[in-house]
């Protein structure tokens, strides 16, 4: 297992490079399985990844993890009660130039959507609906978090019943 400064130290050396002379070698910034590419955390089903994850972020120290490259919904998103962070909200013109970022503040996790600070909710359900509801209420309509929100709308209510 590498430390989390040779990984850094890798692929800020491997970034510097010429992108040929790059594809010669083995290259982690390459590797689907490498930082840049994987995408393994942000599963349908976290149950399956949950242990996974706690030793991950034990191993390193860490309360969370902030994966990009995973752009699904157009906001951030929280996955695991909150310790891993989806950043990908799809910001380049061509997935739609959806402007948010992350803030981290006194250990409190923000999302800035469109310029408007929301806390992130660290649990699923209620929370994250309501969340998803007021970013989607910042984009121009219609909003792409109005899929997920009626896929979260419909698992609430049927957990629910009648």
């Amino acid at each position: 297992t590498l430390s989390v400064r040779t990984i850094n130290e890798t692929v800020r050396d491997e970034l510097k490079l010429d992108f040929n002379r790059l594809m010669l070698q083995e290259a982690m910034v390459l590797d689907p399985e490498g930082p840049l590419w994987y995408r393994g955390l942000v599963p349908e089903n976290q149950e399956t990844m949950s242990a996974q994850l706690t030793s991950i972020l034990r191993n390193f120290e860490a309360e969370r993890m902030v994966v990009g490259h995973t752009s699904r919904t157009g906001a951030i998103m929280p996955y695991f009660d909150g310790r891993v962070l989806a950043i990908d909200v799809g910001i380049s013109k061509y997935y739609g130039g959806r402007l948010a970022c992350l803030l981290i503040e006194n250990g409190k996790t923000y999302a800035l959507h469109r310029g408007t600070k929301l806390e992130l909710p660290s649990r699923p359900g209620e929370a994250l609906l309501s969340y998803l509801r007021e970013a989607a209420a910042l984009d121009p309509s219609p909003s792409p978090l109005l899929g997920t929100i009626g896929v979260l709308e419909a698992a609430l209510s049927f957990l629910s019943g009648p």
